[in-house]
């Protein structure tokens, strides 16, 4: 669905790959990290002379590191730049791993590669287009470059991480340096959130919850709700999808820009009743243009501060090493700050909102947690990403369905035969073939080439 779009990469096939798998926010998500785009791109485009459970070790490894300078920049306000390092580095790793390089130049490659990213100070509004796809290949190609430069022996700055001007020090908000601690120990790969369909992760439980709404609507009345039958489409939802959905102004149909755009995302869902990267091509966008205006039109999206309240606690419970430490304030600060980054303030809770705010016991915040500051104290399984979000359907008939979510389709805490349906019909196109046949990967040996497993997913 991207390959003939109207934004030509550059660099070798990997980077190209991990361009356009970018370009429509169409990649999986490790604690905040956008990894896949560097850490598989650079693994299996490539795959000649390798095994199969060498290029899974390679993505593991280079998974585990950028998800981990993901959650140490979690909290950071300069929306989108940490995401640029994440890439590069998640590339050099994978690509060192492949080389089969010592720990010593691996440990090199990844310096080199956060200090060689060519866009360090690259914003989130220079994101929200299709010069995403450059963006991305240009950073993993910086990895990639950075691995065959510690293989012939450069060497990079191994204290760049805790250098008073390294990347994460020069971002604003928290060093969360507890990040890089318990390897090993705590694997933070299973806190893997498997990307379904297309959009920015804030954007998908808001989409999401619409498009069950639409299923129960065929279930019920036997067929679908048109686009002249929304009257009005109401969300309540927590600081992060609020903020994003403040950066869209409904102008444009930029594939790339219409992954971050909660309400013309919806508009095209009413429309087409269906997801999937094929929907948010060009032609596609441009057919249904006056419908995703309607609808978009129609979309309410309120902040809901109760929702707020339940991701930072449930944030700061589930990974007191990262958070912990943390004063109430302090993340509110930085919940506020990466708001406005994006376009958002948010100011005071409205009158309304105080009774339920303070129902939900805010003061459970102050608690003092055990201590905890080592990643290897945590159970990565336990990680959530907690986005509750209310949307109601109303429909020109009086009529209004609701539905209420906390979790994306996908994500820890989502049904897990369910995540792998989903996954299986995301790289099978909605062929049901093709996606038996990519499930049959789980029945060849992973000792053997890794052919067999690249021909299987159809990858370039």
């Amino acid at each position: 669905a991207v390959a003939d779009f109207d934004a030509p990469l550059s660099g070798s096939k990997a980077s190209i790959w991990a361009g356009q798998s970018a370009l429509l926010d169409n990649t999986d998500h490790l604690f905040w990290g956008q990894t896949s785009s560097g850490a598989v791109c650079s693994t299996w485009v490539e795959p000649k002379g390798k095994k199969a459970s060498d290029l899974l070790v390679a993505t593991v490894a280079a998974n585990e590191v950028g998800g981990r300078l993901g959650a140490a920049t979690s909290l950071s306000d300069d929306a989108g730049q940490a995401s640029l390092w994440v890439h590069s580095l998640c590339a050099a790793v994978a690509r060192s791993k492949n080389m089969q390089l010592s720990g010593l130049q691996i440990a090199h490659a990844a310096a080199l590669a956060l200090a060689q990213c060519p866009t360090p100070r690259t914003r989130y509004s220079q994101l929200s287009h299709t010069q995403r796809g450059e963006i991305v290949a240009q950073c993993v190609r910086a990895g990639l470059e950075a691995a065959d430069s510690a293989s012939q022996g450069l060497q990079g700055d191994l204290d760049l991480i805790d250098r008073a001007d390294g990347p994460i020090q020069s971002l604003s908000g928290p060093s969360l340096m507890a990040a890089f601690t318990g390897l090993g120990a705590c694997w933070l790969s299973r806190s893997t959130s498997f990307c379904l369909s297309p959009g920015h992760l804030f954007s998908k439980v808001p989409v999401q919850a619409v498009h069950e709404v639409l299923r129960r609507h065929v279930k019920a009345a036997d067929r679908r709700l048109r686009v002249d039958q929304i009257d009005r489409i109401e969300i309540r939802t927590h600081a992060l999808s609020m903020a994003l959905s403040e950066t869209q102004g409904n102008s444009t149909l930029d594939p790339a820009a219409f992954c971050a755009d909660i309400r013309q995302q919806i508009g095209l869902l009413v429309a087409t009743h269906e997801v999937g990267a094929h929907q948010f091509h060009p032609r596609v966008l441009e057919t249904h243009r006056e419908a995703i205006a309607y609808v978009a039109d129609r979309v309410q999206i309120e902040h809901d501060w109760c929702a707020t309240l339940q991701l930072a606690s449930q944030l700061r419970e589930s990974m007191a090493p990262l958070y912990g430490t943390l004063k109430p304030q302090g993340l509110w600060k930085h919940f506020a700050s990466g708001s406005k980054a994006l376009g958002w303030k948010p100011g005071l809770p409205p009158a309304g909102q105080w009774l339920p705010l303070l129902k939900e016991r805010p003061a459970r915040l102050l608690r003092s947690h055990n201590g905890a500051t080592d990643l290897s104290q945590v159970d990565a399984l336990a990680f959530r990403y907690p986005f509750p979000t209310e949307v109601k359907v109303f429909t020109t008939r009086g009529g209004w369905w609701p539905e209420r979510r906390n979790t994306p389709e996908g994500a820890p805490g989502w049904n897990w035969q369910a995540t792998i349906d989903g996954v299986a019909a995301k790289f099978g196109c909605g062929d049901e073939a093709e996606a038996r046949h990519g499930a049959t990967l789980f029945d060849k040996e992973t000792t053997k080439a890794a052919s067999t497993w690249v021909k299987a997913l159809r990858l370039p």
